[in-house]
């Protein structure tokens, strides 16, 4: 068991954007985001655990830099959508939580992962 920093970070509004976009576009749209969301984390020394739909799983060693991050993720999401179709406008909630995680084939498991997906 190790301490780490667990992001859950949601995109909102993806069920009106399936609505209005249709299932191929709106899978596209959403996992573009997801996928963005993801190399943010990376790029600032996160890893991440799973892409869930809509949500990615995110783990941080530094509580520091996951913060850091989760800042920036917000900051620059709400730049990117000012040019994006009103339909297209999916914000990002996110639930942070540090504490003991397990780690096993390549997912996590602990009371930060669930505080964190609560916290969402």
């Amino acid at each position: 068991m190790a301490q780490a920093t667990i992001i859950f970070a949601d995109l909102t509004g993806s069920t009106g954007l399936f609505e209005a976009l249709g299932n191929a576009r709106a899978a596209d749209v959403v996992t573009r985001a997801t996928q963005w969301i993801g190399k943010l984390a990376t790029l600032r020394s996160g890893r991440v655990i799973k892409y869930l739909g809509d949500g990615v799983l995110l783990h941080f060693a530094d509580n520091a830099a996951a913060t850091r991050m989760v800042v920036e993720m917000q900051r620059l999401h709400r730049e990117r959508i000012l040019t994006w179709p009103e339909a297209m406008r999916m914000k990002i909630k996110v639930g942070l939580a540090r504490g003991d995680v397990v780690e096993q084939d390549s997912d996590c498991f602990g009371d930060a992962v669930n505080v964190a997906s609560r916290l969402s």
